[in-house]
């Protein structure tokens, strides 16, 4: 029996950056099948107008809006934001990955396992970055995914190192049909450079509009994916759809990404691009990582 439904107002802070707006919006969407929500997304504003806006409220376009009963962010931009709009218009602050300010400051935050050093009140722990995805048990055996990440804080994109490393995996998989995908991230030069270097025609989906549900139905279908260590996000998402992940190992500029693809790896979650194990336990969780959470919340919050 589903939930009776009540209206509330969520004002969701959305500071641009995909990784960020995605798992925002899947945790809403969520919500929103469980409860009636209305949703008012906003912009974040930069440091001297959060500030501006905050002592001059009656400047703010946001006074028109129905009073919220939930702000949700993610990002540090949104941080100052959400803290500011909850004394001025009251609401509770929900913020999605761990904090730059002290926890203590929101009212409930969604960590992923990887971030937490210890258990706190206010903390839905997460299994990597929230996503909507679930696990798909109708696996084509012969179609593979290669995902591609890019230029990150964490890691050197060597272009040569990569396609070398692409190139042996078609070669010890020729009876899958692959598709590569890149992002946004990814060096401009890097799939001319790559297509050079086929002896045969290979599909690659370069980032567009339609990509986002190309990608999903990609992933879903795909028995195997192979993601770049870079795109945390993407190996959490192919991990959730239960395909078997092998992450492809970059050179390290920090260690905080290669510490959790480590544990991951140690937890015979993923593989590694040359170091595999016999076998892996796959997730067969029939709700999405984003459907947890929402009930999480709503159980937190005592919403009736």
């Amino acid at each position: 029996m589903s939930p009776a439904k009540i209206k509330i107002h969520i004002w969701l802070y959305l500071d641009g950056k995909m990784g960020h707006e995605k798992q925002c919006e899947s945790l809403v969407n969520a919500l929103a099948k469980l409860i009636e929500v209305k949703i008012y997304r906003i912009k974040p504003y930069n440091f001297y107008k959060k500030i501006f806006f905050f002592l001059f409220s009656w400047l703010d376009k946001k006074k028109s809006l129905p009073r919220p009963d939930f702000l949700i962010g993610a990002g540090h931009q949104t941080h100052l934001q959400l803290i500011l709009d909850k004394k001025k218009y009251g609401g509770q602050t929900v913020l999605i990955m761990r904090p730059s300010l002290p926890i203590d400051f929101f009212d409930l935050c969604l960590i992923p396992t990887h971030d937490l050093k210890k258990n706190l009140a206010n903390v839905i722990e997460t299994f990597g970055p929230i996503n909507d995805l679930k696990f798909y048990k109708n696996k084509q055996k012969n179609e593979g995914l290669i995902l591609l990440g890019g230029i990150s804080r964490h890691f050197e994109w060597n272009t040569e190192k990569i396609i070398k490393n692409i190139m042996q995996i078609l070669s010890e998989n020729e009876k899958i049909n692959f598709t590569i995908m890149s992002s946004r991230r990814t060096p401009k030069n890097f799939i001319p450079e790559l297509k050079s270097k086929l002896a045969k025609p290979i599909a690659i989906v370069e980032p567009d509009i339609s990509q986002p549900k190309e990608i999903l139905n990609k992933m879903k279908r795909a028995q195997n994916i192979w993601v770049t260590e870079d795109s945390l996000s993407m190996i959490y998402e192919s991990i959730s759809v239960g395909a078997v992940v092998n992450c492809i190992n970059l050179d390290i500029k920090t260690k905080k990404i290669r510490l959790i693809t480590n544990q991951l790896f140690k937890n015979k979650t993923i593989n590694f691009f040359n170091k595999k194990h016999k076998n892996l336990k796959f997730n067969h969780l029939i709700t999405s990582e984003a459907d947890r959470c929402s009930r999480l919340l709503i159980k937190f919050f005592e919403i009736k």
